[in-house]
């Protein structure tokens, strides 16, 4: 079936779908996928381990070809089946994957600087936000002095100064402690509000997909599909508080049942085949 997608929307993914070789046949990994993300939307996707949520944003970067359907990211209407695609959003996967050799300011500016800016600019352009990312006083200081934290705060700087207008988002704080994790949504929402860049998120973690965005997606079990949407009516700015809220509790809930229905809906489809 056709979906409509808003042609205002800054990100759009179409009736995607993926299949990988297996030793066994295949894997089918997303299977009709439809999204579509408003412009400066923090928009997230919550699912179980396995579903496709990374390899969607693979596919949305680039780095993976979609065997059905096509994405287009902003005003460029770039198909993923573009090569030209690679590069036109900015992506931050699970690991902070920090250069040791490098300094914070080098890790920051290394984007800009694969992109053909010379480093003495891509640097100078690093320190113009190294303040407002709580980076100043580490500016030299290498990623092996640093904590947890801090690294994740360089590694979503060196993707904010690819100047992408949509970033993409995969598990940023999953390996952080609670309390640093917390810390870190509130400040990713700071940072957001000023910007105002458009976010696709993917996480295991309900309660920061609430927390962070303006519509949470819940993905199935494998073969990833998205199945139901749900708007998230809360006031922004937002605080820690919000998460014992009855309006909290209530998205929450709903989300919560979709994602206990797509598994039991999968386990029931895998064990009539």
């Amino acid at each position: 079936m056709a979906v409509n997608h808003p042609p205002e929307a800054a990100l759009i993914v179409d009736r995607v779908s993926k299949t990988f070789p297996d030793r066994s046949g295949s894997v089918d990994a997303l299977n009709d996928v439809n999204l579509s993300v408003g412009f400066g939307e923090f928009f997230s996707i919550v699912g179980p381990s396995g579903c496709g949520k990374s390899t969607l944003l693979n596919i949305i970067a680039g780095l993976e070809a979609e065997d059905a359907g096509s994405i287009d990211v902003g005003e460029n209407g770039a198909s993923s089946r573009d090569e030209s695609r690679l590069g036109q959003v900015a992506y931050m996967p699970q690991k902070d994957l920090l250069l040791p050799w490098r300094t914070v300011r080098q890790n920051a500016a290394l984007g800009l600087e694969l992109t053909g800016v010379k480093a003495s600019i891509a640097h100078e352009r690093a320190d113009t936000l190294l303040q407002q990312f709580g980076l100043a006083r580490f500016a030299d200081a290498y990623p092996a002095t640093l904590s947890g934290g801090m690294r994740q705060r360089t590694a979503f700087l060196r993707t904010v100064l690819t100047d992408r207008p949509v970033m993409l988002l995969d598990e940023p704080f999953g390996a952080l402690d609670a309390l640093t994790r917390r810390a870190m949504q509130e400040w990713l929402l700071d940072v957001w509000s000023e910007m105002q860049r458009t976010v696709l998120l993917i996480t295991h973690d309900v309660d920061e997909a609430i927390f962070l965005s303006d519509r949470v997606a819940v993905m199935s079990q494998r073969p990833g599909t998205l199945i139901h949407t749900h708007p998230v009516d809360l006031p922004r700015p937002r605080t820690a508080e919000i998460v014992t809220e009855p309006a909290f509790m209530e998205i929450k809930r709903d989300v919560l049942r979709d994602l206990q229905s797509s598994m039991s809906l999968n386990e029931g489809l895998n064990a009539s085949q």
